[in-house]
């Protein structure tokens, strides 16, 4: 008889969108969890280890009409209890989806649906200015115009588009570029920033109780929409106390992740999103488990991590195993060849 708790991860997007959901799965551990990859059509599937999914099911694309449907219908066959996001786009669509879910027995863990609303379509910059949080160099596009044409502007450029969209842009022409796919969703806002001073923390939160287990990483190297392959774990109780300022202003719960960079001993934020960051790994690996804490969370379970925040050094690197997800086996215990 399988005891295990059965979790299932939404959305394991590869290449060049890849996001966190191959991560989240990983943390799991298959001795007590029996774990269930949802991958949407449309997304180029994969970087997971061999083992880390012990069923999968094809769902239509999040803006699908028959996509709440298909996620219900997926969920019931496999028997699973709780929900996690494994994108920030998945944790935009679970906070919506999240009244429904919980008529079909699933538990996901706590949204705040009006901050994260905000972030989807406005972004960052417009989230922090309701609150009254100050913005840094972060400055809105939209009402600057010719910014990016500016003279002694400095490069690079971090590029923020609503839901959580990046690029980076190393002169003018790259900038303009980059603009262009982040406008058509949304409000873009930008500031100058070096790669070499940029850092994330990743916490869960709850209404009630506060954080209830954090981690952060200096970004050691990034990619050209400012995601971090490789990331080393660090102890700063400035950078998680700054994160858990932020995330606590803006009234977000749940796994939430952040970007700062560094001033001196100061850390300025550019950046706040609901879930998981790409290195989640780390806190499976090291402690606290922030993917368990959020399993418990969403359960209503206390949670008691035994450390407070992860032991500096722990190395995250982006696996390059790929997985070719086929629709016909849906919820099997093969579900992909390895490509």
């Amino acid at each position: 008889m399988d005891n295990r708790r059965t979790v299932a991860v939404l959305d394991l997007w590869d290449g060049p969108e890849a996001a966190a959901g191959a991560s989240v799965l990983a943390a799991l551990d298959c001795a007590r969890f029996r774990r269930v990859g949802l991958v949407l059509r449309g997304r180029e599937a994969g970087a997971r280890r061999n083992g880390a999914l012990d069923a999968t099911a094809m769902l239509p694309a999040l803006k699908d009409a028959a996509f709440l449907e298909a996620l219900l219908e997926a969920l019931q066959r496999a028997g699973a209890g709780v929900l996690l996001p494994g994108s920030i786009e998945a944790a935009f669509a679970v906070a919506r989806w999240r009244t429904s879910l919980a008529r079909a027995g699933v538990a996901i863990p706590p949204a705040a649906c009006e901050t994260l609303a905000l972030l989807a379509e406005h972004g960052i910059l417009e989230a922090c200015c309701r609150a009254s949080l100050p913005v840094g160099k972060l400055a809105d596009l939209s009402r600057e115009p010719g910014a990016l044409r500016a003279q002694g502007l400095h490069w690079p450029l971090l590029l923020l588009g609503a839901a959580g969209e990046r690029r980076r842009a190393g002169d003018a022409w790259e900038a303009l570029r980059g603009v262009e796919p982040l406008a058509a969703r949304g409000r873009v806002c930008f500031a100058p920033f070096d790669p070499a001073r940029l850092f994330e923390a990743a916490l869960v939160l709850d209404e009630r109780r506060g954080v209830l287990g954090a981690s952060a990483v200096r970004v050691l190297a990034d990619d050209e929409r400012v995601r971090p392959w490789l990331a080393v774990t660090v102890e700063n109780e400035t950078l998680l106390a700054a994160a858990s300022r932020l995330g606590v202003a803006l009234g977000l719960l749940g796994p939430a992740h952040f970007l700062f960079q560094q001033e001196g001993a100061a850390f300025h934020a550019l950046d706040a999103q609901p879930g998981f960051p790409l290195w989640i790994e780390a806190t499976a690996a090291a402690g606290p488990h922030l993917v368990e804490i959020a399993v418990c969370q969403a359960l209503g379970e206390e949670a008691a991590p035994a450390i407070a925040a992860t032991p500096a050094g722990v190395l995250f690197s982006q696996t390059a195993e790929d997985f070719a997800f086929d629709p016909e086996l849906s919820l099997t215990s093969d579900p992909g060849r390895k490509t």
